[in-house]
């Protein structure tokens, strides 16, 4: 290792978790192939950031379903809406897993705008002390998430027959780490479930006292009207009386004042 290397004393993932997170933020992402290991060296780094007294996190979170026999509570986080509220309700350090992150902010084009803006709101809530470690397979992500201006480091997990190896890539200093022999994480997963995030909070019939917002919620999320619990003539006036209060009310709102709140 050559010594002008200002991360050549780092040697263990303990070690880089400390250089990583010794600010309020830091984001990183993980790229590499399927099955490489990301989402596994991604919770190794959370474990690590937990069991260090002097990197001061309050609080964790991920997208990761069926987290369990972790040493840490770990909050289920699927919408960015509700990470901005845990980020600033914290009042400290907080971590989260965004892990599948390909599948929210791919690399088509015309997602290339609403990439950035969602991009551009992470970067809002790190105001409030969140710190991001992103996992994606290699080619999947929009090519703007790996710019310095959103990202503190990147690491390349390679392929599903170098699980143990990875590098790590500084962006803030220039520099570049390799790592070797890499451990397990501690805590167990569902490595083959879907993890998604949204833009905006997942709306729950319990959101709504009203019986009638609860039952249009339930049919514009998928359940059939004989689901519903109510005869169909009866939820078709439901329907039509609900558009046409929102139609009037879009009649009587100033054109400016919708213009106003259209705009992001």
């Amino acid at each position: 290792m050559v010594r002008h290397n200002p991360l050549y004393k780092i040697t263990r993932l303990s070690q880089l978790t400390k250089h990583m997170f010794r600010d309020d933020s830091h984001f990183t992402i993980i790229t590499g192939k399927n099955k490489s290991g990301k989402t596994t060296l991604a919770i190794n780094l959370m474990e690590h950031a937990f069991e260090d007294p002097e990197l001061k996190f309050k609080g964790f979170g991920s997208n990761v379903q069926g987290v369990k026999s972790c040493p840490f509570e770990m909050d289920f986080i699927t919408d960015l809406e509700t990470l901005k509220d845990k980020a600033k309700g914290t009042n400290g350090k907080y971590l989260f897993l965004f892990d599948e992150m390909g599948k929210s902010m791919g690399k088509r084009r015309f997602m290339a705008k609403l990439n950035t803006e969602f991009l551009n709101q992470l970067q809002v809530i790190r105001k409030y002390k969140l710190s991001l470690i992103g996992c994606a397979i290699g080619d999947s992500v929009d090519r703007e998430v790996l710019k310095p201006y959103y990202l503190n480091s990147y690491i390349d997990k390679g392929s599903r027959y170098t699980k143990k190896n990875m590098t790590y890539f500084d962006i803030d200093l220039e520099a570049t780490r390799q790592f070797t022999n890499l451990s397990k994480c501690k805590t167990k997963f569902h490595q083959y479930s879907v993890a998604t995030f949204y833009t905006q909070r997942i709306l729950k019939p319990s959101d709504f006292k009203d019986e009638k917002r609860q039952r249009l919620l339930s049919y514009a999320q998928g359940t059939p009207i004989k689901d519903l619990g109510v005869h169909y003539e009866i939820f078709n006036r439901e329907v039509r009386a609900f558009i046409e209060q929102k139609l009037r009310q879009e009649a009587i709102t100033p054109l400016h004042t919708r213009q106003s709140e259209d705009t992001f």
